[in-house]
């Protein structure tokens, strides 16, 4: 017996890939070294999060960013437009 659409692989708990691109919920993670000294003005002006975390089939990871010394701004980044992997 077939299982029905509610009741598919995908949506019971079944065979999922660790890294399956269109899982509905995600967990970014980014630990950055040297916090201080990228705050402070020392290094480049952004840093992104790496690898990307798929989810539902779109790349998402966290930006953090210095401007002018006095601000540090952390963002939730989805670059649904770029293919990731290549550089522009």
């Amino acid at each position: 017996m077939e299982p029905s659409e509610s009741q598919s692989s995908s949506n019971i708990g079944g065979d999922q890939a660790k890294d399956n691109k269109f899982k509905h919920r995600g967990q970014i993670v980014f630990r950055m070294p040297n916090f201080r000294a990228f705050s402070v003005g020392r290094g480049p002006n952004e840093v992104f999060s790496e690898p990307v975390v798929f989810i539902n089939g779109l790349p998402w990871r966290i930006k953090i960013k210095r401007v002018i010394e006095t601000y540090v701004g952390c963002f939730i980044e989805c670059n649904g437009e770029k293919s990731v992997g290549l550089s522009t």
